[in-house]
C-alpha cells in the first residue's frame, strides 16, 4: 500500500502538467511494485530472473535492476518481444534514462506518443488512466490495490472542506 500511495503524485503533478516528475514517480512506482513482486515470489529460484555471472554467489540478496526486473516480467508472463507491455517497458526505460541522466523535459504529448500512442489528444487525465492501467497490470492479483489512495482521498476531502467555507 505504501508503494501505491506514490500513485497521488504522479496524479497531482500530472495536473500540475509538471510531466518530467510525475513520469519520474511513475517508473520509480513501477520499478517498485516490481521489485516486490521479484522479492516476494522469489523470481530467481523460479527461473524468470538469472543473475549476472559475477553475482552468483549473492542469491536473494541481489538488487535487480529495473530492466532486468520488467525482463523478468516478461519472462514470468511469457509475453513476446512485440507485446505492448513489453515495448512500454522499453520505452519507459529509455525516458527514464534521458530523464535522469540528460535531463530532457517532457510533455505529456511526448510522453503519450511514446508510451500510449493509441491516446487521441495530450489529455493529463487520460494519461493518468493509461498509467494507472499499466501499474495495476504488474500488480500481483492477491493485492488488493485501491481505487482511489489514502492520500487522493484526504486531497479531495481537503479541496471539498474549502469550498465550503
Amino acid at each position: 500500500m505504501k508503494i501505491w500511495e506514490v500513485t497521488f503524485l504522479v496524479w497531482l503533478e500530472l495536473k500540475r502538467q509538471n510531466i518530467s516528475l510525475a513520469f519520474l514517480y511513475f517508473s520509480q512506482t513501477l520499478e517498485r511494485l516490481l521489485f516486490l513482486r521479484y522479492e516476494t515470489e522469489d523470481w530467481i529460484n523460479q527461473g524468470w530472473l538469472k543473475l549476472p555471472e559475477d553475482k552468483q554467489s549473492w542469491g536473494s540478496k541481489y538488487k535487480a535492476t529495473f530492466g532486468e526486473l520488467w525482463r523478468a516480467f516478461q519472462a514470468m508472463k511469457q509475453l513476446p518481444d512485440d507485446a505492448v507491455l513489453v515495448k512500454q517497458f522499453e520505452k519507459i526505460n529509455e525516458l527514464r534514462n534521458s530523464a535522469v541522466h540528460r535531463r530532457e523535459p517532457l510533455t505529456v504529448d511526448a510522453l503519450n506518443q511514446k508510451l500510449f500512442p493509441e491516446l487521441p489528444q495530450p489529455d493529463w487525465e487520460k494519461t493518468y488512466q493509461a498509467m494507472d492501467h499499466l501499474l495495476r497490470s504488474v500488480c500481483s492479483k492477491d493485492w488488493l490495490i485501491p481505487e482511489d489512495t489514502l492520500l487522493r482521498s484526504l486531497y479531495q476531502w481537503g479541496l471539498n472542506a474549502l469550498n465550503q467555507a
